[in-house]
């Protein structure tokens, strides 16, 4: 049974480093020295530390409660759909799982392109699997797909991954030869999902955690009572980044808006200036034509131009 984290255990983290605040270096020097790399690398600060510490299972609620919001989730499905070949929008308009999770992150603020979807098999589809013709060789092909995930996963270094599969368990007589305990390590439940279950990998030094769900297609084809579980997981985990972006937009609409208004009082007295120079330019013709001098051509356009930049600067009042 997956044991909850209390407050107490979370309390001891420092919240400016991510170090135990239990933890004390011998000499002086070298915490001064930590301190400052910890200044010039941000990346030292951990907000999973106290998890890491544990190395338990744990709850979804006990993943989230410091969870950094930018640090958006993965989310794996099995194996590629059958209209991985149209085009884009073809192929979120033919598939049911994408429209699925098309829909479900539109409620969270958030779109396809927003996150990140993997597939635990990649360009092994079903026609594939159903082929005669490689039928000798489909545990080295499903193999050879699993290790090219795991090497994808390996640069991306996702910090959690929603499983949204259950077939690459050992026990699976198309999947479960393919990656040993690390694809049974990413393989999910259903029951793991009613329980909001988090797993905790290492994938070659990264630590890495999976949040148990189920595939939109199991949701849609065998158990519609899930598609509440699988939405609730999706809230919980994707809804702080989709608040987050929304947050993002509205800071750079705001700083965007203080721009323009930067820029445009800095136009309105640059056309102020013009302006003083073109009434001292029309003021020295008309003294000219007082002393009998005709008033020249192009002193009545720069008259035409400064009552059109008035105009302008009319317009930017509204």
């Amino acid at each position: 049974m997956p044991l909850p984290v209390s407050h107490a255990e979370v309390d001891h983290v420092d919240a400016l480093t991510g170090r135990l605040a239990a933890v004390e270096l011998k000499e002086e020097e070298e915490e001064e020295e930590e301190e400052e790399e910890e200044a010039r690398n941000p990346r030292c600060f951990n907000p999973f530390a106290p998890y890491l510490e544990q190395g338990l299972p744990r709850f979804v609620e006990h993943l989230t409660r410091e969870i950094i919001p930018e640090r958006l989730s993965m989310i794996l499905l099995l194996n590629p759909n059958p209209f991985d070949v149209l085009g884009y929008e073809q192929m979120v308009q033919q598939s049911p799982t994408l429209g699925w999770l098309e829909k479900t992150l539109e409620v969270l603020k958030l779109r396809l392109h927003d996150v990140i979807i993997m597939d635990t098999f990649s360009m092994v589809t079903d026609k594939l699997l159903e082929s005669k013709r490689f039928a000798e060789d489909l545990s080295e092909l499903v193999t050879d797909s699993f290790e090219l995930t795991w090497t994808c996963r390996r640069y991306i270094q996702p910090q959690i991954v929603i499983s949204c599969q259950c077939s690459s368990k050992a026990r699976n007589e198309k999947w479960g030869s393919s990656g040993g305990l690390r694809a049974e390590e990413l393989s999910s439940s259903e029951a793991g999902a009613r329980q909001e279950l988090v797993k905790m990998m290492d994938v070659d030094g990264h630590q890495m955690f999976v949040v148990q769900g189920v595939h939109p297609q199991y949701v849609m084809q065998h158990n519609q009572m899930m598609e509440a579980v699988l939405k609730k997981l999706f809230t919980k985990v994707l809804g702080p980044f989709g608040r987050w972006k929304e947050r993002r937009l509205a800071e750079r609409r705001e700083a965007a808006q203080a721009e323009v208004i930067l820029v445009k009082e800095s136009v309105r007295d640059g056309m102020k200036s013009l302006m003083k120079q073109m009434q001292l330019f029309n003021q020295i013709c008309r003294q000219e034509g007082r002393n009998g001098a005709e008033l020249s051509e192009t002193a009545k356009r720069v008259e035409e131009w400064r009552k059109q930049i008035e105009g302008w600067m009319d317009e930017m009042d509204d």
